[in-house]
C-alpha cells in the first residue's frame, strides 16, 4: 500500500477533485509519497482517478495510514496502527462521509507458520472491529491481494496468507477483492512496481464499485459468525 517505486513521482499532475489528510493532519492535494513510511507510487491516486469516472462531480478525500513492512499484530484492535489509523479516520469525517477502506499488507504475515495460519480469523476480526469503532456496521473494505512474485524462499506461508486474504472476501458481505494477478514488480521480486500499482488502483476501484452496488442491491443481512471462518 504504501509503494516504493518512485520512478513515476515526478510525472504527478495534481487534480483538484482528489485531496489527502497530510500526516500534520490537513486536506492537501493529494500527491505521492503520501504515507507514514519512506515511500514511492502506491495506488490511493490512481484508485481515486478511477472512482472518479464513476461521478465527475465529487471530490475524493483519501486518508493514508499504511506502513511499509508490518504485521497484522499491529493493525489489531488496541495496536499503535489500528488507532491511529481510526483517529485519523475519524478526522476525515468532519468534512466528509466515509465511503471506504482499502487494504493491503500481509507479507510479514508470511514469515512465521502461526501467523500465517491465524492471518485469516485475525483480518476477519479487525475489519468487524473497524466497522464497530467507525460506527459503520457496513462500511465497505477492499482487500488486495499478495503479489504472485513473492519468493518462497524468502516468504514461505506467502500462499496460506494469500488464500486467507481471499477467503475473508468471499465469506463477509461487506469486503472486496482486488486481485494481483500479472502485475509486476521493481526488479526486487517484493514490491509492486510504480506501473503495477497504477493498475492495482484500478483494479481496487473496480472492486469497490462492485461491492458498493452490491450493496443498494442487496437486502441488509446479519454478517456471518466470523468464528466460522477458516484459513487454508
Amino acid at each position: 500500500m504504501v509503494g516504493r517505486d518512485k520512478s513515476l513521482v515526478a510525472a504527478q499532475v495534481d487534480d483538484p477533485r482528489i485531496i489527502a489528510l497530510s500526516m500534520t493532519g490537513d486536506w492537501v492535494a493529494a500527491r505521492e509519497p503520501m504515507q507514514f513510511s519512506v515511500s514511492g507510487i502506491g495506488p490511493g491516486i490512481s484508485f481515486a482517478h478511477e472512482m472518479l469516472k464513476s461521478d465527475p462531480s465529487i471530490t475524493i478525500a483519501l486518508v493514508p495510514c499504511a506502513v511499509g513492512g508490518t504485521p497484522l499484530s499491529r493493525w489489531g484492535k488496541g495496536a499503535d496502527l489500528y488507532e491511529q489509523a481510526v483517529r485519523r479516520a475519524k478526522i476525515a469525517t468532519r468534512v466528509g462521509t466515509l465511503k471506504g477502506v482499502l487494504w493491503h499488507q500481509g507479507e510479514q504475515d508470511s514469515l512465521d507458520k502461526g501467523h500465517a495460519d491465524s492471518y485469516g480469523i485475525r483480518l476477519a476480526f479487525m475489519f468487524a472491529n473497524l466497522q464497530s469503532d467507525l460506527k459503520l456496521p457496513h462500511l465497505p473494505i477492499v482487500a488486495g491481494q499478495l503479489g504472485e512474485f513473492l519468493s518462497p524462499a524468502k516468504l514461505p506461508y506467502a500462499g496460506t496468507v494469500r488464500s486467507a486474504i481471499a477467503h475473508v472476501a468471499d465469506v463477509l458481505p461487506d469486503i472486496g477483492f482486488a486481485d494481483a494477478i500479472g502485475l509486476g514488480h521493481m526488479g526486487d521480486s517484493l514490491h509492486f512496481s510504480a506501473v503495477a500499482q497504477n493498475e492495482f488502483g484500478g483494479r481496487y476501484a473496480a472492486a469497490m464499485l462492485q461491492l458498493q452496488q452490491r450493496q443498494k442491491a442487496a437486502t441488509v443481512q446479519p454478517h456471518r459468525v466470523i468464528s466460522d471462518l477458516q484459513t487454508s
